[in-house]
């Protein structure tokens, strides 16, 4: 274990209670970078605006995750999408993709185009985006260094979403916590890891 930091020799994730990660069969670039147990992404070299989403799919409960920005490089966003989403639904009029980007702190989906709608604060290299995912009253916010950016949405009932993570150029990069580390802030009461 010479080397190794602390946070990668331990991981919960068994056979027996198995955690969500990113999908690299379910993501736009090839090339991408898949690491540290397929919770980091980066885009490779040749490829911008990549996106993927994760594992595990969700329609009842409460389900909190952290994703870490560890680029300054262009924007990112964070969010959910349903199955059935393109990797094209991010931008224009997002109607199955729910998102919230790094450079105007906006938020895009039910509909919303160009640029978004009005939401938060913007983040970027190191800022840690919670995720607080409520699909039994449908609602979805995030939080930014443990504060919450209030609710972005309160439509998804009914829904099956996934983490959806939309990276926009070379070299940016996103590491996600679903609940196999310490969270780096506490999550809201009764929301869980995403974990079986």
């Amino acid at each position: 274990s010479s080397g190794t930091a602390a946070h990668d020799c331990a991981m919960p994730d068994s056979p027996e209670n198995n955690f969500c990660t990113y999908n690299p069969l379910d993501a736009k670039g090839n090339d991408n970078t898949f690491s540290e147990g397929n919770l980091k992404v980066v885009v490779a070299a040749q490829n911008t605006d990549d996106q993927t989403r994760a594992t595990f799919g969700v329609s009842s409960g409460k389900w909190y995750w952290e994703i870490t920005k560890n680029s300054t490089t262009s924007y990112s966003m964070y969010g959910v999408a349903v199955s059935a989403a393109s990797f094209s639904e991010s931008y224009g009029s997002a109607t199955e993709s729910w998102t919230y980007i790094s450079d105007s702190g906006n938020k895009f989906g039910d509909g919303t185009s160009g640029s978004g709608s009005s939401y938060g604060a913007t983040f970027t290299n190191g800022d840690v985006i919670g995720v607080a995912l409520d699909m039994d009253a449908g609602t979805l916010v995030f939080y930014k260094n443990g504060t919450s950016q209030g609710t972005a949405f309160s439509s998804l009932s009914g829904k099956t979403v996934f983490p959806w993570l939309h990276l926009n150029a070379s070299g940016d990069s996103a590491l996600a916590n679903f609940g196999q580390r310490a969270f780096a802030y506490a999550a809201p009461s009764d929301y869980k890891a995403l974990c079986d």
